[in-house]
């Protein structure tokens, strides 16, 4: 979930929930059942002025895409880090 908030002086803040939901079930002959789930839940809040000659729509599309793409990577990252790696 995205919320953006325009004060007067020509800022806008966006801030940015995200949640994920793991869960590995698995079973093999070397490590027998394997059984993992957890949650990460990321919240990022980005401040930018704005640009008065940018179309609102572009500027804002591409601040959140930016901002999401950052969430993504640090989540991924954190979650092989926690449960992926631990598995092996």
């Amino acid at each position: 979930m995205v919320t953006t908030t325009i004060d007067g002086q020509g800022k806008v803040k966006y801030r940015l929930n995200s949640t994920i939901f793991l869960f590995i079930d698995s079973a093999g002959n070397d490590f027998g059942q394997l059984n993992v789930g957890g949650q990460i839940l990321k919240v990022r809040e980005d401040y930018q002025s704005i640009d008065p000659k940018a179309d609102p729509h572009d500027f804002h599309l591409k601040n959140i895409g930016r901002l999401i793409e950052a969430n993504e990577n640090d989540m991924r990252a954190e979650s092989t880090g926690i449960y992926i790696t631990k598995s092996k």
